[in-house]
């Protein structure tokens, strides 16, 4: 997800700092995030992954 920014993170139920969270990707994870779209860029207001591991 290029260009999209989250102020709540969470792994696994987990609030984790934003650096936390996108370094814990991995390729298989679930990422649901409540998005809002502006004309440049997007905002994700909430994100949450599943890991899948």
């Amino acid at each position: 997800m290029v260009g999209v920014f989250s102020t709540t993170y969470r792994i696994a139920g987990k609030v984790v700092k934003p650096n936390v969270f996108w370094f814990s990707l991995r390729p298989g994870d679930e990422l649901d995030a409540k998005v809002r779209h502006h004309a440049l860029f997007s905002i994700a207001v909430a994100a949450d992954i599943n890991l899948r591991r």
